[in-house]
């Protein structure tokens, strides 16, 4: 029963996080899970039925396994569901050991499993589990009401989703749980509201990062027109470093989604002169990592601590407050050679 629901909090886990209902923030050195106050209230507010889709929806079309450790997946859960469930008999599926068990690990995925049935999609009849194997699965049958959705699903998935022509340049910071809403409001009238995580629009404003590296740091107010090149140089020259190296940036959202952008000179898109700051969604607490020398891979962090309105005398980045000295860049030898 323990392993059962240790399943069952590993797929609650997994939809509180796609659903940005929480967020990961950073403390120190430590991290931790909090809810977010105002989107949960905004989702409270909610009849039951907006509820569950948004829900529904956040786990099965906006999550992705790295919320969970696993390494980037191009498949998001509704892709693994709807190939499981080609695999169920009409008679159920009957699950005779362990070792059958694990194929479940793959396909859909314990997680997935888990809400499939917390969502009313399946049936799970749990069995005994044996000492330290975890948990045990007897049989898996589909329920009318998943037969439903997941036939739904499968005829329009092309349509919910599909990417635009050249993702690499533009994409879509937008997050609002209503791609199913056309398709299953005309069933369900009583789906109004959606929740709305970030609204993809740019932010005209001026943004103060507290930029860390090792043990010092320097606070420097930036404008958020200028594009992640500019930042990049905006930092380097605060702690005095080269900048002839490559680097790049990476931002994480609200929902856990990794982005990664890439000196203009590293032919993997998006790059870094692609967009500028005020694209990305940042709330006040949110970092972004940039790695700056992609061979000694300097490990800066930015963390946003202040959103001002847009100055129009402001144009160019500004340090604000000064703490430690920087590391010598190139070492002792370096230094010795100049």
């Amino acid at each position: 029963m323990y392993q059962h629901l240790t399943f069952l909090i590993h797929g609650l886990y997994f939809v509180l996080r796609t659903s940005g209902l929480s967020q990961v923030i950073n403390q120190g050195k430590k991290t931790k899970l909090v809810l977010d106050e105002q989107r949960l209230k905004i989702w409270q507010g909610f009849n039951p039925t907006e509820k569950y889709f948004t829900l529904l929806e956040s786990w099965l079309l906006w999550g992705e396994g790295e919320l969970l450790g696993e390494s980037r997946d191009i498949y998001r859960p509704l892709f693994r569901c709807c190939q499981f469930w080609r695999e169920i008999p009409d008679e159920g599926l009957t699950v005779n050991s362990y070792q059958e068990q694990d194929k479940l690990v793959y396909y859909p995925g314990f997680h997935n499993l888990s809400l499939l049935h917390l969502f009313g999609f399946l049936d799970l009849t749990p069995g005994e589990p044996k000492p330290a194997k975890g948990w045990r699965i007897t049989t898996v049958k589909r329920c009318p009401w998943g037969d439903a959705m997941i036939g739904l699903l499968s005829e329009i998935y092309d349509e919910i989703e599909r990417q635009p022509e050249d993702e690499e340049i533009s994409l879509d910071f937008h997050i609002t749980f209503e791609k199913l809403k056309p398709y299953l409001q005309q069933y369900f009238p009583e789906w109004e509201q959606t929740l709305v995580i970030a609204n993809g629009e740019f932010k005209q404003a001026i943004y103060t990062f507290k930029v860390t590296l090792l043990d010092a740091w320097r606070r420097i107010a930036i404008p958020s027109d200028l594009n992640l090149d500019q930042v990049a140089a905006a930092v380097v020259e605060a702690f005095d470093f080269d900048f002839e190296h490559l680097y790049r940036f990476i931002y994480k959202d609200h929902i856990g989604h990794i982005f990664e952008f890439t000196h203009p000179f590293v032919d993997i898109p998006p790059n870094t002169n692609d967009f500028r700051l005020g694209e990305l969604p940042l709330e006040l607490g949110n970092h972004l990592q940039f790695t700056f020398d992609l061979l000694d891979e300097w490990e800066f962090d930015l963390q946003l601590e202040n959103v001002e309105p847009a100055n129009a005398k402001m144009k160019k980045p500004k340090i604000l407050e000064y703490h430690g000295e920087p590391p010598a860049q190139y070492g002792e030898e370096g230094e010795d050679e100049d």
